[in-house]
């Protein structure tokens, strides 16, 4: 295969595998930034829980209990919410880093085959300047 054909296919893949790797880094962003909603989300969930209790051993109105069960039901749902986008972003980041990986594997692939075709080239090369060699040799002595 021509070498310039193979270096375009080097520099096509390396393109590709740049677009993967910066796809992956933003599918693992917004994973990490998942996972720290659910952190933040889930210690505000505690405290208000231990907070809630400390109003009811001084005394609570039934209307105030309502409203903070209320919301802890939302907070456990926007929990719930926040945990099922971690899962989302991590079957995401799963099939980025596929994608990536495919990509590397084709540009080692492209390159490889570019280095072949380099030292084929260049053995082909030695064999002539030898060739050369040889025939200015023979013509030398001959006369």
């Amino acid at each position: 295969m021509n070498l310039n054909v193979l270096q375009t296919l080097v520099d096509l893949a390396k393109a590709q595998s740049s677009a993967a790797a910066t796809a992956l880094a933003k599918e693992i962003a917004g994973l990490r930034d998942s996972e720290q909603k659910v952190d933040l989300l889930q210690n505000y969930l505690d405290d208000y829980r231990v907070n809630l209790q400390q109003q009811m051993l001084s005394g609570l109105k039934a209307s105030q209990l309502h409203n903070s069960q209320n919301f802890i039901q939302q907070l456990e749902l926007a929990i719930a919410q926040q945990e099922k986008a971690v899962i989302t972003f991590t079957n995401q980041v799963s099939i980025a880093k596929q994608q990536w990986q495919e990509c590397e594997r084709k540009l080692l692939t492209f390159e490889t085959l570019t280095q072949r075709a380099k030292s084929k080239a260049a053995l082909i090369e030695a064999r002539l300047d030898q060739k050369n060699t040889d025939e200015f040799a023979a013509r030398k002595y001959a006369y």
